[in-house]
């Protein structure tokens, strides 16, 4: 009886996060146009990159600061 609750508990939480989980629209912030990514400059220059500074830039900077920069 336990083994029969159990299964029945597991379909229901399976159906209910496969229904919710339809429910959501899919979209590449890359693709929007203007850029919906916040903190970004040089759009043109970066083009389809999450990034927020060029590479051009991150030449010339101290590594302090590329430390902070370099998350991607």
């Amino acid at each position: 009886m336990l083994k029969l609750i159990q299964a029945t508990f597991c379909l229901l939480i399976g159906l209910t996060l496969q229904a919710h989980a339809q429910s959501f629209t899919w979209y590449n912030p890359m693709e929007t146009s203007p850029s919906c990514i916040n903190g970004r400059a040089w759009n043109e220059e970066i083009k389809a990159s999450y990034a927020r500074m060029p590479e051009r830039l991150q030449r010339n900077m101290p590594e302090k600061i590329l430390y902070f920069v370099s998350f991607r």
